[in-house]
This record gives structure tokens, sequence and C-alpha cells, in this order.
């Protein structure tokens, strides 16, 4: 095991120094900041909408007869969990000055 530990270690070594992992860590962090910042940007985009549903609901005008609606609230309801794991997941792998939600 140590020895197959010590062989992985040079290979990486290796590859490292060609380059290989270097880019694959940078696409990766660029991948965690451009999801989470577009999830974020579609949470805002229906949280805004989810509101307006809910104001024009309490002033008398249902809103919730409508099956696209339902799709608003569905999705405004998955993408915030969405972002927060995503905004984490960036800030875990990124300085905090690459990633403004």
């Amino acid at each position: 095991l140590i020895g197959a530990q010590t062989a992985f270690f040079f290979w990486r070594r290796r590859q490292e120094s060609k380059g290989l992992f270097v880019k694959m860590r940078q696409s990766v962090k660029f991948s965690y900041m451009l999801v989470g910042g577009q999830i974020s940007w579609f949470t805002v985009l229906f949280g805004k909408s989810f509101s307006s549903l809910i104001v024009l609901t309490l002033s008398g005008h249902n809103q919730f007869t409508d099956p696209f609606v339902f799709i608003i609230v569905i999705v405004f309801v998955i993408s915030l969990p969405s972002q927060l794991f995503y905004v984490a997941a960036s800030l875990a792998v990124n300085d905090a000055l690459f990633h403004v939600p």
C-alpha cells in the first residue's frame, strides 16, 4: 500500500510538472463559481416573481389558478438550497473575491 501511494505521488508530481492537474483544478474552481452565480441569478429572479405572486394573492387576486405559477414556485424552492450549496462549494475552493453572488 505504501509503495502504491509513493508511486502515485511521484506520478502525480510528474503530471503536475507538465501542467495537466493545474488546468483541471482551475476549471473546477471556475465551474463552481459560474454555476453558483447562475443559480443565484435564477434564485433572485424567481424569488421576485414568487413575492409578486404572494402580494397579488394577498391583495385579493388569486394567482395560484394558473399552472405556470406552480412552475415558478417549484423552481424557486429547488434553486434556493442549490444556490446555498454551490456558493458554499465555490467559497470552499476559491477566494471570496472571485465569487460574489
